[in-house]
């Protein structure tokens, strides 16, 4: 294993976000190792939590406390926190952008996917506006994105592709149904 990659086990094993080697593609078979260390690691840390109740407090973003940085994208940072009120560690969703017109737009989509309850589509658990940040916190779903269980594997049954299908379709048909509709449908925002 290279160093890059071994900094990389490193980082998953101390529960940081990993960074990945520019020449480490995702079809590098350590990569795809290292995916599912990072699953397994954060499988471990949500059922510590659980066991525990509590974690040590950390960097906070209104009444929750940021434990690690786990995404970046197009609309903000997503952390894996913990919700002190739940009592649960949640997903924080904070936006880049804190001018009125898209903060606003932000806390009406987050009131409007609040009221989905559908075993595919994830669970928003609240939405604020703090110090000109739009957060929404919901669900932290243990396993691995599509993007990564696609790149890990040697071939997809053409069973398991339907049964994937089906499910994303119900998903955006509930979507759909509430009036939504989702902007950035790819392998990487599918669990």
């Amino acid at each position: 294993m290279s160093q890059a990659l071994l900094d990389v086990a490193l980082r998953v094993a101390d529960g940081q976000a990993p960074v990945w080697p520019a020449a480490v593609g995702p079809d590098n078979r350590e990569h795809g190792n290292l995916r599912r260390l990072q699953a397994l690691a954060q499988a471990f840390r949500q059922a510590d939590v659980a066991e525990r109740g509590e974690p040590s407090t950390g960097p906070g973003w209104g009444h929750l406390q940021l434990r690690e940085v786990i995404g970046q994208g197009g609309f903000g940072t997503v952390h894996r926190a913990f919700d002190p009120l739940l009592r649960r560690e949640v997903a924080l969703k904070l936006a880049h952008d804190a001018n009125q017109p898209a903060a606003a737009a932000s806390m009406a989509e987050a009131r409007r996917l609040a009221r989905i309850r559908h075993p595919h589509v994830l669970a928003i658990h609240g939405a604020a506006r703090i110090d000109g940040r739009v957060g929404i916190w919901s669900d932290l779903l243990p396993g691995l994105t599509l993007e990564t269980r696609l790149a890990a594997a040697e071939g997809v049954a053409p069973a398991q592709v339907l049964d994937w299908a089906e499910a994303l379709a119900g998903a955006l048909a509930e979507i759909h149904r509430h009036g939504l509709m989702h902007g950035d449908i790819k392998p990487a925002n599918i669990m």
